[in-house]
């Protein structure tokens, strides 16, 4: 769980709103009512559509009821449930009151993942073991870009397990387009992380 970076209170201004999430930079943000439970979720998509429209309807009655929040008590395994099998891919966290504590994002748990792994193969390492975990950064004239994975020349003992594009934490797939900028979280044998992180920044031999 993460501090929320943004979360609306009613009642307030859409003006007022929408600055908080441009200041935030999120395009969703929690909305809770003057005593700070929790009411659900408003886009800024839908704050900006009415805004400036003096027949549109009140904040309220925008919130997005495809967010379902979680509480705070749930096992990990309900909130990877909620974020994997419905569109969302974060939720406010609210407790026993309605309270916004905070939120947990798909991206959070994938990078808790990752420093769990990263630790955990630092220790194997330690011990002699010749797999380890590399994290590669995608430079701009590197052949890996705008190929789908599957087509590319990635070794075939790399397992790329995350991608990181700038907030987004992304899960790979044969299909998934790399981008310049991209950085690469790999297991694989040292050999195999040494090729791919010269197909990344494109000095290859």
């Amino acid at each position: 769980m993460a501090p929320a970076r943004c979360v609306l209170v009613e009642p307030g201004e859409r003006s007022t709103f929408l600055t908080q999430m441009e200041e935030g930079e999120v395009s969703a943000a929690p909305l809770v009512d003057a005593q700070g439970r929790y009411l659900g979720v408003v886009t800024l998509e839908a704050l900006q559509k009415g805004t400036g429209d003096a027949s549109a309807v009140d904040v309220e009655g925008l919130i997005d009821s495809t967010f379902a929040p979680i509480h705070q008590s749930v096992h990990l395994d309900v909130v990877l449930e909620t974020l994997t099998s419905t569109p969302q891919t974060w939720a406010a966290v609210i407790d026993d009151e309605r309270r916004v504590v905070g939120t947990v994002a798909i991206t959070d748990i994938v990078r808790n993942y990752r420093r769990t792994m990263q630790a955990n193969l630092r220790r194997v390492s330690e011990l002699g073991g010749s797999t380890g975990i590399s994290e590669i950064t995608v430079a701009h004239n590197s052949p890996l870009i705008d190929v789908p994975l599957r087509s590319t020349s990635v070794p075939r003992g790399a397992l790329i397990t995350a991608i990181e594009r700038g907030r987004d934490v992304i899960r790979p797939t044969g299909e998934t387009i790399i981008k310049s900028g991209d950085r690469l979280m790999v297991l694989g044998g040292s050999d195999d992380l040494e090729v791919l992180g010269q197909l990344a920044s494109s000095k290859q031999k």
